[in-house]
């Protein structure tokens, strides 16, 4: 059986308990409402019976119409209330019974007692004696007396009847409640006791699961639902446990790829140490080979002096071996970029440390930056040379260089401009190119995008054509910061 079904076989029980206890208040509190009403319907008939034999006194003493009202009012009163009477058993009809008797008696002696003592209207009859009127007083007043005794045995046997009521309800009530105590133990015992039980192995069990235990079989008893619980952990054990030996063989497929992967990437860096220390050594014997080139040159010159086709094939020869040396340089230079992580830099520094790589002339330059700080990488100095370079070389009447800034929420934008001759719109995007044909820009503005690019800073050229350049260096939220103070 289910255990909510178990739950509500208990509960209706108890309801049903609980509303006989109820009924059984109620219904003794109904019994004795009404004992207490005919008790203060007898305890009336009582007081009457007395208010009567007061007034008859009252009448056989002083005598008038006024008494005899009284005395009619008053036994009318008394009738009312003796029809009003209801007995439960048959000593009380019986007392009853001789209660309207005496009342009938009663009327017919005072009647008769009126009737000798005098008129309607006072007048003395003819023949009364004092004799006949001690008669009827003495008549009255012991059918009075009986029925005052008669309403005290009824009143004694209503005040019997209600501790009668009063104890059957209390055993009723003790009794519901000690079957109703008793209800809760068993219910206890037999049902709650079982369940704590199952439950207490429910919870070993699972606690046995959470430990990492996943071959634990909970042992399940009965259809109820701590029974289908109990199947059902057993079934997240078995799936774990699957899930389990999937990821441990995962994982074991993983560590394997991570060591095939690791021993990739270390040869990945050998080679790459071995290329990087190739490339230095040929730059270097390619930068030896250029100086003896050039030392050579220079002797030939000084041989040739005077032999004019001489010289002018070695001025052909000179700029080719000048591409060699720039191209070297740009070798070393591209390979080094991103070699070592980005920075913080402030601008102004490395725009002056730029600066002092070229030779101005003199061109002026004005450096309003200083505040500001952005994250690059660490050849930055050499991409603000570039920049210098460009306006020095090509600006061609070049007089003032000035870099200036601000700042959106979103990001920085730094501007070097010069006021040289321009860069034609069509060419606005070639001059970043690795060659534009022009061979003195082989390492020029490209190399300084790429070394901007590192950590995401743009650039580029929106100057108007013969009125000088004007590059915008965009610096994203994030990469750029002001310092203290600014």
């Amino acid at each position: 059986m289910r255990i909510k079904t178990q739950v509500t076989i208990s509960l209706i029980l108890f309801i049903l308990l609980a509303i006989v206890i109820i009924l059984s208040v109620f219904s003794s509190n109904t019994q004795l409402h009404a004992i207490q009403k005919k008790q203060q319907i007898i305890d009336d008939i009582g007081e009457s019976s007395f208010d009567l034999y007061y007034l008859e006194n009252d009448y056989i003493i002083h005598g008038g119409p006024r008494p005899v009202e009284r005395w009619n009012s008053k036994y009318d009163e008394m009738t009312g209330n003796l029809r009003a009477l209801t007995v439960s058993d048959l000593s009380q009809q019986a007392i009853l019974n001789e209660m309207m008797g005496s009342q009938r008696d009663m009327n017919a002696s005072f009647s008769h007692l009126v009737a000798v003592t005098g008129g309607v209207y006072g007048e003395q009859p003819i023949g009364s004696s004092q004799e006949l009127k001690e008669i009827s007083a003495s008549t009255l007043a012991g059918q009075t007396q009986t029925l005052m005794s008669r309403s005290k045995e009824l009143s004694q046997l209503a005040k019997t009847e209600a501790l009668e009521v009063e104890r059957r309800n209390t055993l009723v009530v003790s009794f519901s409640i000690a079957v109703l105590i008793l209800f809760v133990l068993l219910n206890y015992f037999v049902i709650n006791r079982s369940l704590l039980k199952r439950i207490s192995v429910l919870q070993e069990g699972a606690e046995r699961i959470g430990s990492g235990d996943l071959d634990t079989k909970i042992e399940t008893e009965g259809n109820d639902e701590l029974g289908y619980l109990s199947l059902t952990f057993n079934e997240m054990s078995t799936r774990l446990k699957n899930a389990r030996n999937l990821l441990l063989a995962s994982n074991n497929e993983l560590k394997q790829e991570n060591t095939e992967r690791k021993r990739a990437e270390n040869n990945l860096v050998r080679v790459n140490r071995k290329l990087s220390i190739l490339n230095d050594l040929t730059r270097r014997d390619l930068t030896n080979e250029v100086f003896l080139l050039k030392s050579h040159l220079e002797l030939i010159k000084q041989e040739a002096a005077g032999h004019d086709p001489i010289l002018t094939c070695i001025q052909k020869i000179e700029p080719g071996i000048q591409s060699i040396s720039e191209i070297t340089e740009f070798s070393g230079d591209y390979q080094d970029m991103g070699k070592n992580p980005p920075k913080w830099q402030n601008v102004k520094l490395t725009l002056l440390y730029g600066l002092s790589h070229v030779s101005p002339g003199e061109i002026r330059s004005e450096i309003e930056v200083e505040d500001l700080e952005i994250f690059a990488d660490p050849l930055l100095e050499k991409a603000f040379q570039g920049l210098f370079e460009n306006s020095i070389t090509h600006g061609t009447h070049v007089s003032t260089i000035r870099v200036s800034y601000r700042v959106t929420p979103d990001k920085a934008t730094i501007i070097f401009e010069d006021d040289g001759t321009g860069i034609p719109s069509e060419k606005k995007e070639q001059i970043f190119l690795r060659s534009d044909g022009n061979h003195s820009r082989i390492r020029g503005l490209f190399f300084v995008r790429e070394i901007l690019d590192l950590t995401e800073i743009t650039i580029r050229e929106t100057g108007e054509p013969g009125k000088g350049v004007r590059f915008e260096i965009t610096v994203p939220k994030g990469v750029f910061r002001e310092e203290a103070g600014s």
